[in-house]
């Protein structure tokens, strides 16, 4: 499961805003905080929403929330993020 954060681009003139676009960026799947770190956090925020069935806690990306989800979550984690 890639997560992806999205960045707005605007302009600021005479009072005005102005939108330049969206721009889609990669981000760290295991962060889940999404504070470009991995830490406890983001492990505490993968527990809750995988005890809640959250669909972010879906790593397989399959509707289901089971082993192959943490181990994913795990294997993302270890990854690290660029």
């Amino acid at each position: 499961m890639v997560h992806k954060r999205m960045s707005v681009f605007v302009a600021l003139a005479a009072g005005s805003i102005h939108s330049l676009g969206l721009r889609a960026e990669e981000s760290c799947p295991a962060d889940l905080t999404n504070d470009g770190t991995l830490d406890f956090f983001d492990i505490a925020a993968f527990l809750t929403a995988f005890t809640n069935q959250d669909p972010i806690a879906d790593f397989t990306n399959n509707g289901t929330f089971d082993f192959f989800d943490i181990s994913a979550f795990l294997t993302a984690f270890s990854a690290g993020c660029p």
